[in-house]
């Protein structure tokens, strides 16, 4: 059987064609072969959210209601969950989301609600490069409690390009489970969008590319500049091939004794090696962070295939010498594959992934720029949780993922191995007052305070195991979903001479209930 019945059983179950497409991963798998099938599509993938296309035949007006109910045993432990941060104990998320889009505007606006029971579990003691994983607790209150407006869009658009403003989250990149750039693993913060607000064809190209600036707001401590672009090329033939790159660089902030200005931090990412201050004087990567990534996309629509690859560097000036002489240097890679049809089934698909953000195997020799381990920046976070790949920095993750789905049913289990402190395995020690300290610069003892140290001398990276079910039903207007996570983390917090202590299982159970209210805003405003 042709693919597009695939297309027919699985999107139509779960993503209109006209709906706006989010960060959520999920969204990912149930309109990805919309593009691999030709025809009317959503538009690139690779830069998400995704604004619909305004049509003649379809409402302006959109409205969603969703209620969320969780119960965590343990430690939190979700990734790519935006503003749900799940605490241990139960938990409640409710939210409406409503849309306008017409020829020349699109805006949307989330009002919600969130609380999190957030009871006293035992948090890991690790050094600072890891204390911002999503197994941390970044918010003490009992009980937490979040309200406000989310996923905030207003974009002009003229022909596919234009603008505005928006606090959704984003994510750039072909990952499912990580991207190397942002992703959705923590709540979106306010920016300035400029580019193509959908993606623009011409005969058998495609074209895609925004630019993104921000002063990272309330949920950041030091309130870096956040700049950056992304921008990709779709040839589609066979197979239809994508071509993207990216660039991100994080600068100024209260944490810093350079003083840049917005007009300076805005124009970095098109800059090569330096910026100028307005004494003339150069500054070069610190105080600034920059990162960036190549893609490539391919997807061979006779097949049900995506096969991708992203590569990326966390460095200073570009510097093609090192390049060449260190390409393990603060460099990191996702590569993956998505098959639709697995088996000549109609119904099942897998996808397999995985990402490595390791550092380099010389970083105890030379200075390296390695990838979300810059204390300035707060490692690359915003609310407590990094904003790119959930796997932190010195890390890798591995996803196999197989799924079915017919008639408004899906199931999809998922399996997850995910390490911590590939290079960086120091151990956390008690030290008792009064123990005698070598000073090895002055060559003298002293007696030392009460304290924790951290000796560099682990032997094995922190390892997660995680199994996840999820299960999702559509019913006319309504979507049910239920999720089950079962997590396993072995040598926790780098403990390794206490089975005890260096052991954790937590699992989570997810419901969701969401109701299309579409036709009945729509039947208003027309009345």
């Amino acid at each position: 059987m042709r693919l597009s019945t695939i297309l027919f059983l699985i999107t139509s179950a779960f993503v209109n064609a006209q709906m706006y497409i989010p960060a959520d991963p999920a969204d990912l798998l149930f309109a990805e072969e919309k593009i691999m099938v030709g025809g009317e599509d959503p538009g690139s993938l690779m830069v998400r959210p995704v604004v619909p296309v305004s049509t003649k035949s379809t409402s302006p007006w959109s409205l969603r209601i969703r209620n969320e109910l969780f119960y965590n045993s343990d430690s939190p432990n979700l990734e790519n969950t935006s503003d749900r941060w799940i605490g241990k104990g139960g938990s409640y998320f409710t939210a409406a989301n409503i849309a306008y889009n017409s020829k020349y505007f699109f805006g949307s606006i989330e009002p919600y609600y969130f609380v999190s029971q957030n009871q006293d579990y035992t948090e890991p003691d690790r050094i600072n490069l890891f204390n911002n994983l999503n197994d941390n607790r970044p918010h003490g209150e009992t009980p937490y409690t979040s309200i406000g407006l989310r996923e905030i869009q207003f974009y002009i658009n003229f022909k596919g390009f234009g603008g505005g403003y928006s606090n959704a989250n984003m994510w750039w990149g072909p990952g499912l489970h990580n991207s190397l750039m942002i992703s959705n693993n923590t709540t979106g913060f306010g920016h300035l969008v400029l580019g193509t607000i959908n993606e623009k064809r011409y005969k058998n190209w495609g074209f895609n590319g925004r630019y993104v600036f921000s002063e990272l707001g309330k949920g950041s401590k030091n309130k870096p500049y956040f700049a950056g672009f992304i921008a990709d090329a779709t040839y589609f033939s066979l197979p239809i091939v994508t071509l993207g790159f990216s660039r991100i660089l994080l600068s100024g902030g209260t944490n810093t004794s350079y003083a840049i200005s917005r007009s300076e931090a805005a124009f970095l990412p098109f800059q090569i090696l330096s910026i100028d201050s307005k004494s003339g004087a150069k500054i070069y990567n610190r105080p600034i962070e920059q990162t960036y990534t190549g893609y490539l996309n391919f997807r061979f629509p006779k097949s049900g295939v995506v096969l991708f690859f992203e590569w990326g560097r966390n460095e200073g000036p570009i510097d093609f010498n090192d390049l060449v002489l260190a390409p393990d240097h603060s460099d990191a890679f996702i590569i993956g594959l998505r098959k639709y049809g697995l088996f000549d089934n109609i119904n099942l698909f897998i996808a397999v992934e995985y990402a490595n953000i390791a550092h380099g195997a010389l970083w105890k020799t030379r200075e390296t720029h390695d990838w979300y381990s810059n204390p300035q920046f707060e490692y690359n976070t915003y609310n407590g949780r990094h904003w790119a790949a959930h796997s932190g920095p010195d890390s890798d993750d591995f996803l196999l993922l197989i799924g079915y789905t017919k008639d408004g049913f899906a199931v999809i289990p998922s399996f997850n191995y995910e390490r911590h402190g590939l290079t960086h395995s120091f151990v956390p020690t008690y030290e008792e007052a009064d123990s005698v300290v070598d000073d090895r610069v002055l060559g003298e003892q002293y007696l030392g305070e009460e304290r924790t140290i951290y000796r560099g001398d682990g032997k094995i990276a922190e390892a997660k195991f995680e199994f996840r079910c999820d299960i999702r039903y559509r019913y006319k207007k309504y979507r049910f979903s239920m999720i089950y996570e079962y997590e396993h983390v072995l040598n926790y917090r780098f403990v390794d001479s206490d089975e005890s202590k260096s052991n954790r299982s937590g699992n989570v159970f997810w419901f969701s209930l969401e109701k299309d209210f579409t036709n009945i805003i729509d039947n208003w405003f027309r009345n």
